[in-house]
């Protein structure tokens, strides 16, 4: 990723939830905020997602999109938005229990804290991701979605930052309050000792009450992570 564009990765996963959320099987799954924000993220992208736009409503397409998920990772599509859809029933549960504070690493261009964060005014909501992804979204969302005060955007690149600089410098971040950590799509880009030090920092510098999800990746035989079912051409892309 060039240090002046946002995160493909980001993007593609906002596009293939716009694209589900047109698929009369999966639409009841998928976040509807998720579904109509998914054209302002690949707007503010630019290209080439911009190309993929209109083809995105047109049925034609929807045979294209399926014959290269199967010559990718067959059922990456539902593991996308199962995978949404879990984390936001988590979300609200724990806000439900008495969570007060939520820290998304790596958020990309998910809508979670932009959707509950007027849900829930009293809880703080604090992204930390890529600086020219979150500098996207934010471009995105500036006029589409308005934003209040308890949504808190860190721009932070955790290859040269850690969380703990990033975190216990920002003055609205309370490690003394329980809070609910999410790392979904993260860990398996960060080292063995980065993943220790995320654990330990929340540990040490979180309510106790606080909880951490996450998704992650098992190492392949051959000690690599990847998708199990992938092609050689997810080997190139990632």
């Amino acid at each position: 990723m060039r240090e002046e564009k946002p995160s493909a990765t980001a993007c593609l996963i906002a596009a293939s939830l716009g694209f589900c959320s047109r698929d009369s099987t999966l639409t009841a799954l998928v976040n509807p905020l998720a579904a109509q924000a998914s054209q302002w993220f690949m707007e503010a992208y630019g290209r080439p997602a911009t190309f993929f736009i209109r083809p995105l409503h047109q049925s034609w397409f929807r045979p294209v999109v399926y014959a290269v998920e199967r010559s990718t990772i067959p059922g990456i599509l539902l593991h996308y938005v199962l995978r949404k859809r879990f984390l936001e029933e988590t979300t609200r549960l724990l806000l439900d229990q008495g969570i007060r504070q939520v820290v998304i690493l790596g958020a990309g261009f998910d809508v979670l804290a932009v959707q509950l964060h007027s849900h829930f005014p009293n809880v703080t909501f604090l992204e930390a991701d890529y600086p020219a992804t979150q500098a996207a979204k934010k471009r995105a969302l500036k006029s589409k979605s308005p934003l209040k005060d308890n949504l808190v955007f860190l721009p932070v690149d955790f290859m040269k930052q850690t969380l703990m600089e990033s975190l216990l410098n920002h003055p609205r971040y309370q490690s003394n309050t329980d809070t609910l950590f999410i790392a979904e799509g993260v860990l398996m880009y960060l080292s063995q000792a980065d993943v220790r030090g995320l654990f330990q920092f929340i540990r040490d510098h979180a309510g106790p009450g606080s909880r951490f999800a996450f998704t992650f990746m098992e190492p392949r035989y051959n000690g690599k992570v990847n998708f199990h079912n992938r092609s050689k051409l997810v080997d190139l892309w990632m």
